[in-house]
């Protein structure tokens, strides 16, 4: 697959920086500002449709024979069972989760908190197009607790002309057994992989949402399972439009089931980085569970 910058503007950008693009005649104060705001805008979009993947069986369900996703029917609503006896609460879940995460200081300087917040299952559903069909997903596949974590750079602006990521993230689903976590990761690849609606969600990061391009992205096999893909598109800034891509790897490492990933302008994402934060979230769950 292709990620790099798009033709034509290569050696313009990496000879003169983002802003090399720019006309002359605008401010550039100004013009640093709106890429800063813009991306703070569009990143939390972002972070919130990697959120909103938790609730995917809204979408699709499991086949229990074929292993494969298949169109859901209506189902009544359902509230989570009290946990059984040696079943994994969710208050134990917070508590591993507040280690089970891309911390602060596993980043370079620079990047500060833009969102940190927990969903239960019944807030992982509710803003899914069918909520009682992806509870009762989220309820049956034994999931109980997760945690959307994601940093932004203080200066995105000069992150992007950098080459650098402006925005690291990571989303954290805790199951009560392996076999919950594996259906979810097959389920939410699936979904990603065909698209899923996720470019139309994100018109605060995209100028065309409907023209985002989603791709494989080859990736190291990590924890029992691993899969990463490509959202490559359009962002503006003062009328100029910029290449921009994310890079999500979906993981999972026994009852648990991570999203791990980055946000770049202009510059491809580094597989890498991204390899490197999700070997560190596996140890991470090895360490807990």
């Amino acid at each position: 697959m292709h990620l790099a910058i798009l033709p034509g503007e290569p050696d313009d950008v990496c000879n003169t920086g983002l802003w090399g693009l720019l006309s002359r005649h605008r401010n550039r104060a100004d013009e640093r500002e709106d890429l800063m705001v813009r991306n703070r805008v569009g990143i939390l979009s972002f972070v919130a449709i990697v959120a909103l993947l938790v609730g995917l069986a809204g979408c699709g369900d499991q086949d229990e024979e074929a292993g494969a996703p298949t169109t859901p029917t209506a189902a009544p609503a359902t509230v989570a069972a009290e946990p059984s006896a040696g079943a994994l609460s969710e208050e134990e879940a917070r508590d591993k989760l507040e280690r089970v995460t891309i911390l602060a200081d596993d980043l370079d300087p620079g990047y500060i908190v833009l969102n940190d917040e927990y969903a239960d299952n019944a807030a992982a559903s509710a803003a899914q197009p069918d909520p009682a069909v992806a509870l009762t997903f989220l309820n049956d596949a034994g999931r109980v607790l997760g945690r959307t974590l994601a940093y932004i750079a203080e200066d995105t602006a000069q992150a992007a002309v950098a080459g650098e990521s402006v925005s690291i993230f990571s989303n954290v689903n805790v199951f009560q057994d392996a076999t919950g976590a594996a259906q979810y990761f097959a389920v939410s690849t699936q979904m990603v992989a065909e698209g899923a609606g996720v470019g139309s969600q994100l018109g605060d990061l995209f100028v065309d949402p409907a023209a985002v391009e989603v791709a494989p992205v080859e990736f190291s096999a990590i924890g029992d399972r691993s899969q990463a893909f490509s959202l490559a598109g359009q962002t503006e800034a003062q009328g100029q439009q910029y290449p921009v891509t994310a890079l999500l790897a979906v993981i999972q490492r026994g009852p648990v089931t991570a999203f791990v990933g980055s946000v770049r302008v202009v510059t491809s994402p580094d597989v890498q980085e991204v390899e490197s934060l999700a070997r560190l979230l596996v140890e991470r769950i090895d360490g807990e569970f």
